[in-house]
């Protein structure tokens, strides 16, 4: 289905927060697909959350508020468990995110 259209769903179903995963020009499409096309206000209508917290995240209007997620730690424990050659036991890595508050979630309290 194309974003639009999953976007129009969205809004017509009564939802009042949408989840984005990667933070590359998708969020901003739907950003502005909420509230250019729609005619619905971030965050007063719809919350937008991201995820990665990459950098494009914080200049958008509003700014993102997103999931930080540690990419570059992710890169470097698969990178240390390829030189380890340590690909045939199953090994959980726990890295640390956490949420960045901007401007894009409704505050409820």
């Amino acid at each position: 289905m194309p974003l639009h259209l999953s976007v129009k769903q969205v809004i017509h179903s009564g939802c009042t927060a949408v989840w984005v995963t990667g933070e590359d020009m998708k969020v901003l499409e739907i950003n502005w697909l909420i509230q250019k096309l729609a005619g619905k206000r971030i965050p007063g209508d719809i919350s937008l959350l991201g995820f990665e917290n990459s950098g494009i995240s914080e200049f958008q209007p509003p700014s993102l508020s997103t999931i930080h997620c540690p990419l570059e730690e992710i890169g470097e424990q698969a990178v240390q468990m390829i030189l380890r050659d340590d690909l045939t036991t199953r090994t959980k890595v726990t890295l640390p995110a956490r949420l960045i508050e901007r401007n894009s979630v409704i505050d409820i309290n």
